[in-house]
């Protein structure tokens, strides 16, 4: 997955900052309704927290001058918010959050932007193929012929061309990842 991944990355370094964090901003929103669905399916107290520290992220996107310390809550507090729940459904909840503070990380330190949040999606689905087909039968043609991995392809190709096209709106992110 590589050469998806690869290609998306190349996109991204020529893009200004700004741009590059709403993408990474549409790929956490795509994480965060699938970890909604989740959360509801399994009836998770605490999913008001993750709310909040996601909205924090969504109103600091813009300001290149400003960090997010007034958002409180670290990845440490929420440890306790570890459910029960099918293995996978762990899975992608954990990768969420933690893909949700790294960002927040990200955006608290602006010096050095990391272009690894861009196969953020990719890995995560990568998990659930491996997860389903055992690891011995997935291999790069399996994974890169896999429909998910093609629709996500798809919509951050899209979200990209949207970006740059200035026609991006963050507030319509409500597509889920599986």
């Amino acid at each position: 997955m590589m050469v998806i991944v690869d290609e998306i990355r190349n996109e991204l370094k020529q893009m200004d900052e700004k741009d590059v964090y709403i993408f990474i901003f549409s790929l956490l929103s795509r994480q965060k309704n699938t970890f909604d669905q989740i959360a509801e399916a399994n009836q998770w107290d605490g999913s008001e927290i993750i709310t909040e520290v996601y909205s924090c992220v969504k109103e600091n996107l813009y300001d290149s001058t400003s960090s997010i310390y007034e958002c409180t809550v670290t990845r440490a507090d929420i440890e306790y918010l570890m459910w029960e729940a099918q293995e996978e459904d762990m899975q992608i909840a954990n990768t969420f959050l933690d893909n949700l503070f790294a960002f927040v990380n990200q955006l608290q330190d602006r010096s050095n932007l990391d272009y690894a949040f861009s196969q953020c999606n990719f890995d995560l689905l990568e998990s659930r193929i491996i997860n389903e087909l055992g690891w011995e039968n997935v291999n790069e043609d399996v994974l890169l012929s896999n429909d998910n991995v093609q629709l996500e392809y798809a919509r951050e190709k899209r979200d990209l061309e949207l970006i740059k096209s200035g026609r991006f709106d963050i507030d319509a992110c409500s597509e889920t990842l599986v």
